[in-house]
């Protein structure tokens, strides 16, 4: 009987340990799903900015003529 108890206060401690484990792996994907969520709409900001600019450049060379 004190085996099983044994047994049983391992198996407890190990999926505690996996818990854990998940629960950490699952923060940093968070983490890492963000930073790249930000980064590319960083991205597509610089992006859209730049083709501003060059339509203005554009619209300055049509009325220079």
């Amino acid at each position: 009987m004190q085996d099983l108890k044994i047994e049983l206060n391992k198996y407890g401690n190990d999926l505690n340990t996996d818990i854990t484990i998940i629960k950490e792996r699952g923060e940093a994907k968070a983490i890492a799903k963000r930073d790249y969520r930000v980064a590319l709409v960083k991205e597509i900001l610089l992006l859209n900015r730049l083709s501003q600019l060059k339509y203005l450049e554009s619209e300055i060379e049509v009325l220079k003529r």
